[in-house]
This record gives structure tokens, C-alpha cells and sequence, in this order.
């Protein structure tokens, strides 16, 4: 179970195609013309990987085909060096392409504090040489 972003759903010249039911076939009949246009929409909810080995204890987040990564970049004052912790709370989907989990971050020797952990797709992460982690403590 997870997060998703709307529902899965087939748009036909931007018109919702009734009778789409998510994992089956969907079966359009029609006189198809020169520009008509399909779009598919899938729901991709938020599912976590439990970890092993190096990584246990551990958890990653993925949506479809992304891996996710907390990146602290996305995160206003977390720095380079900080330690990230996840709490097992249901994340939150704000965007396409961002989800949002709460936590715990220390740093500078300092006590961990409440924070929202900003997670990004895995291929944008550290995108300005920041620190970012696939794998977060629970």
C-alpha cells in the first residue's frame, strides 16, 4: 500500500475513456483518425523496500519504476554531513516527482530534531553534489 497520485485512467483527445479498470485490458473500438491522441495515466503508489545485509534495518522508497532518495539539498538547513532517520509513518505524495516522509535529522553533534524528509527521484538526487541517501534508518 502507499501514496498515489490520482488513479489509473486512459484520456482519448483528452477525454476520460470510461471502463478502465487498473491491471486489465481495455479494449478502445472506434474509426481511429490521422492526430488522435491516448494518453495512460497510472496510479504508482509509494511501496517501501525492506533492507538486508548492509542495509538492514533499513528502507527505500520507490513509485513504479523510480527509486527515491532523500536528498538534503531539498532539505533548508540540513547540511552534507547529517544524519537522517525515517519514521514509519505512511509517506506523502506532493508531486509527481517528490514525496515527503517525516523524521529526524542531526548534525553538528547536535541532538536529532522533527524534520520532513524531501525525497527525489533517485536520478535527481545530488544533482549539485549534495549528499543524498537511497537507504534510511528507521
Amino acid at each position: 500500500a502507499g501514496s498515489a497520485i490520482g488513479a489509473t485512467r486512459v484520456l482519448l483527445n483528452g477525454r476520460a475513456v470510461r471502463g478502465v479498470r487498473a491491471g486489465r485490458y481495455l479494449e478502445v473500438r472506434r474509426a481511429w483518425r490521422k492526430g488522435d491522441e491516448v494518453r495512460l495515466h497510472f496510479a504508482m503508489p509509494v511501496r517501501t523496500i525492506e533492507g538486508a545485509g548492509d542495509h538492514d534495518g533499513e528502507r527505500a522508497f520507490v513509485s513504479g519504476p523510480l527509486a527515491f532518495a532523500a536528498d538534503v539539498a531539498a532539505m533548508p538547513g540540513v547540511t552534507n554531513n547529517a544524519r537522517l532517520v525515517a519514521h514509519r509513518t505512511a509517506p506523502a505524495r506532493t508531486g509527481p516527482h517528490r514525496i515527503e516522509l517525516a523524521g529526524e535529522v542531526a548534525s553538528g553533534g547536535r541532538p536529532f530534531r522533527a524534520a520532513r524528509l524531501a525525497l527525489v527521484p533517485f536520478f535527481e538526487a545530488g544533482v549539485d553534489e549534495g549528499r543524498y541517501d537511497v537507504w534510511l534508518p528507521l
